[in-house]
């Protein structure tokens, strides 16, 4: 979920499928902080933790990202690493607003 719109596609899609309480639950409250707090993307919890402790490092998490990627390429990455480099890859929009906006971690049971 990166924002608003897609939040209310997922919660009516989420409501429609019936599905359990406990997942209806997790979909309306990150649907609540949208409304509360503003529009910035939801990202996952590792990917939190990875931003987080670069920054807590003095580092830069995109400069970390562009030195991940060469790593990639390279074969020289763990398993951790090609996780974060994988959901980078394909939520790239949501990593530079989260960087540039900031970003709610995903609620999840």
């Amino acid at each position: 979920m990166s924002n608003l719109k897609e939040a209310i596609e997922e919660i009516e899609l989420v409501l429609l499928n019936n599905k359990s309480d406990d997942v209806k639950e997790v979909y309306l409250r990150n649907a609540i902080r949208f409304i509360e707090e503003g529009d910035k993307p939801i990202i996952p919890e590792f990917i939190a933790n990875w931003i987080e402790e670069f920054y807590l490092q003095g580092s830069n998490p995109l400069k970390v990202y562009n030195e991940l990627d060469n790593d990639f390429v390279n074969g020289w990455t763990t398993e951790e690493d090609a996780e974060v480099y994988h959901w980078i890859r394909k939520n790239s929009d949501d990593f530079i607003d989260s960087l540039r906006n900031g970003y709610y971690v995903e609620v999840t049971k």
